[in-house]
């Protein structure tokens, strides 16, 4: 199945979220999608509008993989079911 968005500017990648379900955590170029970055990638939450950047595509994929050590409204859903 295709990704709606798979031709949107700066679009790389983008996995569902853990904590949020039918919601995703998606990896950009910053300077093809002309987000105003100093990072050469950024990594969106768009269930908590949480935004993190990297120059590191292998630290972006992690960060991706890993949301709740950076997006604070995933680390609050986490903390609420331990």
């Amino acid at each position: 199945m295709k990704k709606l968005h798979i031709h949107g500017a700066g679009y790389i990648d983008e996995i569902v979220n853990p904590f949020a379900r039918g919601k995703r955590i998606a990896l950009y170029n910053t300077k093809k999608s002309g987000l105003p970055f100093s990072y050469k990638y950024a990594i969106c939450c768009h269930f908590h509008s949480s935004l993190v950047g990297t120059s590191d595509l292998e630290a972006a994929r992690f960060i991706m993989k890993n949301i709740h050590h950076f997006c604070g409204g995933c680390r609050k859903i986490l903390g609420d079911k331990i």
